[in-house]
């Protein structure tokens, strides 16, 4: 087979991209309030996050996507979300708990739309970025949780931090010495 054409290039490098990425794709329409996702502009990241077998529209924006959010809070997200689209920000993110199709463990997906909006400022159409943050989310949590164990168990200690010897950084500092938090 002969070289790729330039666009057939563009594509499959777009496609490598999102697939060593794991990040999912979509296309929202605010008049409408559809959300379309196509499985050519995705990986099989998307198929195995959420179920998604063959091009998937979802309708009736974001009310149908609350369902997959795990808490109340992570519902507000959604509904702030999509507020700001229809108010035309130009870009929105936020961090947000959904279960999976597969077997329903929640799973935070860091959710970006760049929107595009008429001379009026009106929003047309919302272009999504979704990528996996789970791990992230865990790691700071678990880290949060220790740290409130080891200020439980030693509530006198002079001062606790997070340090970072590979980057040669040093995070969160919590305790009672002024002087040596500085």
């Amino acid at each position: 087979k002969g070289p790729l054409s330039p666009a057939e290039g563009n594509h499959r490098r777009y496609e490598l991209a999102m697939r060593s990425a794991h990040l999912a794709v979509g296309e929202y329409d605010p008049v409408n309030r559809r959300l379309f996702i196509s499985l050519k502009e995705n990986s099989s990241f998307l198929r195995q996050r959420y179920g998604f077998f063959q091009d998937h529209t979802i309708e009736n924006v974001p009310r149908a996507l609350l369902d997959r959010a795990v808490g109340e809070e992570d519902r507000h997200k959604i509904l702030g979300l999509f507020e700001e689209i229809h108010a035309g920000q130009e870009y929105v993110t936020a961090d947000i708990w959904f279960h999976r199709a597969a077997d329903n463990k929640p799973t935070c997906d860091r959710v970006s739309y760049y929107v595009l909006r008429d001379a009026a400022g009106h929003p047309l159409r919302a272009y999504g970025v979704s990528i996996d943050v789970t791990k992230e989310k865990q790691e700071l949590l678990n880290f949060h949780h220790g740290l409130q164990s080891i200020l439980t168990a030693n509530p006198d200690a002079l001062c606790i931090f997070q340090l970072n010897l590979t980057t040669n950084r040093c995070y969160e500092g919590h305790g009672a010495s002024p002087f040596i938090l500085d």
